[in-house]
């Protein structure tokens, strides 16, 4: 777990760090994404997209609690690299479950036995979620932008009323 303190109060640290989050949806800019929900957070930071490059648009990534102290705030968080979040994992999960069952259906026309193949279709779309989510956090650690992205989260956690400036 990694430690920040900052001088600003708990509450506009959190205001702060609100304001430079972006949407999530600018899929090939340099962006922060992420959500605040009480005093715990989730942010990512992903590096800019370039077309020259074969590993490029890598993420990195933030989870943790703000704690207010007598000097201000204290930051604890995890860090995270690529897709490998909790969202990812199960997102892809569900979406390799349902590209597997519709599969199944198609082949057996209606008669599927879920008893055995269920069990076997969930754990297979687990399995490649993981893999998945595994290689892009590889990436992302041994990238020049993973490398920089992650510093770059670190300067957001730092002071978030200046990350902009």
């Amino acid at each position: 777990m990694n430690t920040l303190e900052s001088n600003l109060t708990k509450k506009a640290y959190l205001s702060a760090l609100k304001g430079c989050l972006m949407s999530p949806f600018g899929v090939f800019s340099e962006r922060v994404t992420g959500i605040v929900i009480g005093s715990f957070f989730s942010v990512a930071y992903y590096s800019p997209y370039e077309w020259n490059r074969r590993i490029t648009h890598e993420c990195n990534r933030a989870w943790g609690r703000v704690v207010e102290t007598e000097n201000g705030t204290e930051i604890r968080f995890i860090r995270g690299k690529g897709l490998f979040s909790p969202f990812w994992l199960i997102l892809l999960t569900v979406l390799f479950a349902i590209m597997e069952f519709i599969m199944l259906f198609g082949e057996s026309h209606g008669l599927i036995d879920f008893s055995g193949e269920m069990g076997l279709m969930w754990l297979s779309a687990a399995g490649i979620s993981f893999v998945i989510c595994v290689i892009t956090a590889f990436h992302s650690s041994i990238t020049q932008q993973g490398i920089e992205g992650a510093g770059e989260i670190t300067r957001m956690l730092r002071d978030p009323s200046e990350y902009y400036c």
